[in-house]
């Protein structure tokens, strides 16, 4: 009923994305991983949240564990943001905003890096700026030029849009099981028996029947859907490409169908705007002072009748943004 990690580790990937039903064990998993290899091969792990203040209950990591029993006659404990194993520094907390100051810290017993709840609600709190890079950093502190340390990066299925699918260009797919590129690995895990485990709870039933309890119970989405989804038509005429956050997007018109499309697909020849000042270049115009021309106009109105549309979720996500700067 509960998630395990052997299956996603067997592919001996540096990053391991693993997105899953909320209360599904990922975390708890995760845990077992960094003791047992502790107590087994005195390796140590490194705990990464986003914030300092998510590390303000770190001192009751353990307590799941050994609610359940295990690890039975080793002392585990948290001490400041180090957690101790029979006396011995088993592992280290650390908030990814404040990683830089690690940089000359030697890590040489850690083989192990997770990053907990890496795809965030943004309702609740944002990504770092330049997340991704900022972690890959700290990777690179701990990692120096050995080749024995994975990381692990765990989430809910809040969205498979988040900007470390987007740096390396891959696309989460919530029907495969497991989706890999080069040294990285996703894995989207569901367990009906986990969902028919909560279904006989009160709270189970209280949420069969909503958008919530389908992302609790069968893992799908909490924030995307379909609508307005769709690869643009054989019959678009590219229009004009808008350059946001270093990423560009195709602006493509049907005029026969009467919508308009966005695409990552785009003539780099043709005409550019800037969204922001960072992606400002020569050649390309800036969005700022160009809001009113027609074919910038264009957008707002289709979107305002219904009839914008974009080639994938990750799409949707980013020119949500584009619109409010538009």
């Amino acid at each position: 009923m509960w998630y395990d990690l052997s299956q996603l580790l067997s592919y001996n990937k540096i990053l391991n994305f693993i997105i899953g039903q909320r209360g599904g064990g990922k975390s708890f998993n995760a845990k077992k991983w960094c003791v047992n290899d502790f107590i087994k091969n005195g390796k140590q792990f490194i705990w990464v949240r986003r914030y300092k203040t998510e590390l303000k209950t770190i001192n009751t990591w353990f307590d799941d564990l050994k609610g359940e029993g295990m690890f039975e006659g080793h002392k585990m404990e948290v001490k400041g943001r180090t957690a101790y194993i029979n006396g011995e520094v088993a592992g280290y907390f650390i908030a990814l905003s404040t990683s830089q100051h690690e940089k000359s810290r030697p890590f040489p017993n850690v083989n192990k890096i997770v990053y907990d709840e890496f795809v965030i609600d943004e309702g609740a709190i944002r990504y770092l700026p330049h997340e991704v890079e900022t972690f890959l950093s700290f990777m690179d502190t701990v990692i120096r030029n050995r080749d024995d340390v994975r990381a692990l990066l765990i989430a809910n299925n809040v969205s498979v849009t988040n900007p470390y699918f987007d740096f390396f260009g891959v696309r989460g797919d919530s029907e495969k099981r497991f989706v890999v590129k080069d040294d990285l690995i996703i894995e989207f895990y569901k367990s009906e028996d986990f969902k028919n485990e909560r279904l006989k709870t009160r709270f189970g039933q209280l949420i069969k029947n909503t958008t919530y309890g389908e992302f609790s119970l069968d893992n799908k989405s909490l924030k995307d859907n379909q609508t307005f989804v769709e690869p643009k038509t054989t019959t678009s005429k590219f229009q004009y490409y808008l350059k946001y956050n270093e990423m560009c997007f195709g602006v493509w018109r049907d005029y026969e169908g009467g919508k308009i499309y966005i695409s990552r697909k785009y003539d780099a020849s043709g005409q550019g705007f800037s969204l922001t000042t960072n992606d400002h270049e020569p050649n390309l115009l800036f969005i700022k002072d160009f809001k009113n021309y027609p074919s910038v106009k264009m957008i707002k109105r289709a979107y305002s009748l219904g009839v914008l549309y974009y080639d994938d979720l990750t799409v949707k996500s980013h020119f949500y943004n584009i619109l409010k700067l538009l």
